[in-house]
């Protein structure tokens, strides 16, 4: 089986790090000094305190009144200051919400976070979806960025790239809530994302100028995240020189820093830049330490996931060590207790499926096809052609030439829907060599989409 855009998103999804909870710090600057003044103001009237007397003896009078007019804005400490006198919190002042409510927020925050870090995606969908209908959730910034971000990773870790990444394209041209951090979190997502939809020009164009924003030796680990999705679409257009050139970059970057997951990352895109050059000794060495490093992180999901990339990669480029990938497979399934359902489950039954044609027994990859689990999304839609190519595969083995050549069909009509890129040329290949034998002139349209792709 040939590199998918399904594959490079598995390459790349896994680097992410567990969701941080986004919160107002206490020195955040005030973003509608209006409000906050007339706040102070209801407030000192509920209290029967006069300007003079909320100021005494810190303050002057003068001062509250053009904070209370929204023509001053008061800095951290004054608001603490105003807060302790008229005896509300600060959180109040700033954001009109009672610390009760940001409480509420906050632990719902924390129950989506930890259904995702679980593996419990689409639970973790609905939780964040639900907080984005809230509108209570209104004006507090830096919890609407949260929840979307978190909201925008579920769906991806669903198969849905397209909601991912409508959602990050608008987080990230708001800007609203982002910090510094945040932004290249938000970033790295954006550019997954859009490597996983076939948006190529999208991934190089920001993450070149994120890149070029920093001196090398200013890189953090969220930059090599970047670079992992910029050194994926350059390999996935065909762009194998640049691809080559810049993985010693990012490999040298993850290295120098020294984050494990950072090193997974690249490791992981570099190894399938090495797989598109044949660079097979290569691919199997860079995918091997990407799973190491990912077991160093904890992340029992994230590890089953380089587990899986690891065992693809062996089959395709060692075929007689089907049992090994089994048995790899069978370990991936069960690192976290159970892969997440949805996607992960069906690209871990697909591969199943190959070991069964490697291992000559194409009746046990349809049996494993037919018992494969359901999945929604984007990804899900090509993880669906490629099982048609797999049963394709295994009827041909069986010599029911109507019916492979039916699956055949079925998957040229996903392919034919999807960006052009090397990547895809291959799977073009695969299915052009199969079909020459049942239809030629099927094989030769397949081979003309093949050399298409190689063209871009």
């Amino acid at each position: 089986m040939g590199v998918s855009s399904v594959d490079v998103l598995a390459v790349t999804r896994r680097a992410l790090r567990p969701l941080l909870v986004w919160v107002p710090s206490r020195g955040a600057c005030v973003s509608d000094q209006a409000l906050v003044g007339k706040r102070i103001k209801q407030v000192r009237r509920q209290r029967g305190l006069s300007q003079a007397q909320l100021a005494h003896p810190e303050l002057s009078d003068s001062y509250v009144s053009l904070i209370e007019s929204g023509k001053r804005a008061p800095t951290a400490e004054v608001l603490e200051l105003i807060a302790g006198k008229l005896d509300c919190s600060v959180s109040y002042l700033v954001t009109g919400v009672s610390p009760d409510l940001l409480e509420d927020i906050r632990v719902a925050l924390k129950h989506a976070q930890l259904a995702f870090n679980q593996g419990e995606f689409r639970e973790a969908r609905h939780r964040y979806k639900g907080l984005l209908n809230d509108s209570r959730l209104a004006g507090l910034t830096e919890f609407q960025a949260d929840a979307e971000y978190g909201y925008a990773l579920a769906a991806e870790a669903c198969g849905d790239s397209a909601e991912a990444a409508r959602v990050l394209s608008e987080l990230l041209e708001s800007g609203a809530g982002l910090d510094d951090e945040r932004l290249m979190m938000v970033r790295a997502a954006y550019c997954r994302t859009h490597l996983a939809r076939g948006d190529l020009n999208r991934v190089i164009q920001l993450g070149e100028a994120v890149l070029t924003e920093a001196v090398f030796w200013q890189w953090t680990e969220r930059h090599v995240e970047v670079g992992a999705a910029v050194l994926m679409a350059y390999a996935t257009r065909g762009d194998l020189l640049r691809a080559q050139q810049f993985t010693l970059e990012l490999l040298g970057a993850a290295d120098r820093i020294g984050a494990v997951g950072a090193a997974a990352s690249a490791r992981s895109a570099a190894a399938a830049v090495a797989e598109l050059c044949q660079e097979s000794d290569k691919a199997l060495a860079l995918a091997r330490q990407a799973l190491l490093d990912q077991e160093e992180t904890g992340d029992a999901v994230a590890t089953a996931r380089a587990r899986m990339d690891y065992a693809r990669l062996l089959l395709t480029l060692q075929p007689t060590e089907a049992e090994r990938v089994r048995d790899l497979l069978t370990t991936a399934s069960r690192e976290a207790g159970a892969l997440p359902e949805g996607v992960d489950q069906l690209r871990c039954a697909l591969l199943l499926a190959c070991v069964e044609l490697a291992l000559g027994h194409p009746d046990q990859a349809l049996e494993v096809l037919r018992s494969a689990p359901s999945a929604t999304g984007d990804a899900a839609d090509e993880h669906q052609a490629q099982a048609h190519l797999i049963a394709g595969n295994a009827y041909q083995q069986l010599n029911r030439l109507p019916e492979a050549e039916a699956k055949y069909d079925a998957a040229s009509r996903h392919f034919a829907q999807a960006p052009q890129t090397w990547a895809l040329a291959r799977t073009w290949f695969e299915i052009a060599e199969a079909l020459t034998v049942i239809n030629p002139s099927a094989g030769i349209t397949a081979y003309q989409r093949a050399l298409s792709c190689l063209q871009l």
